[in-house]
């Protein structure tokens, strides 16, 4: 069942990122997995509202909050916006954040500044290529 959902859920991104509208990706879910018309809006509908909420998370200010706090080496600070972070992007099933952040937080907890400022880097470029491909839906 986890496999049919995840399906559908990687269907419906692809057509959205291909700018299909929503009434023919309605129809094509109907077709390929057998739901009810309804159960397809309402997937359509779960997959934009999430596309939504991974947006407002890429453009948060806690990346950058994050990056001046390890600049000026503020530990709490850090650590704390590290577990904020790791819990939204969990809740969003971003698994690369969630493994970077895991990686950060290890580095803040070691007060190795160098390293964190490292992995970051490589965040934010992957964060620039997921806003740039959810801003273009």
């Amino acid at each position: 069942m986890v496999g049919l959902i995840q399906g559908i859920k990687i269907f419906i991104r692809d057509k959205l990122l291909d700018q299909i509208a929503e009434d023919k990706i309605v129809s094509k879910l109907q077709q390929y997995f057998s739901l009810s018309e309804d159960e397809a809006e309402e997937y359509v509908k779960r997959i934009q509202q999430d596309i939504q909420k991974e947006i407002s998370f890429l453009r948060s200010y806690d990346f950058m909050k994050l990056g001046q706090a390890i600049n000026h080496k503020n530990w709490q600070v850090a650590a704390m916006t590290v577990q904020r972070m790791q819990k939204t992007a969990q809740e969003l099933e971003l698994d690369a954040f969630v493994r970077q952040l895991t990686n950060i937080r290890q580095c803040v907890l070691h007060k190795q500044a160098r390293q964190a400022k490292d992995i970051l880097a490589v965040m934010m470029a992957k964060r620039a290529q997921m806003l740039n491909q959810r801003t273009e839906q």
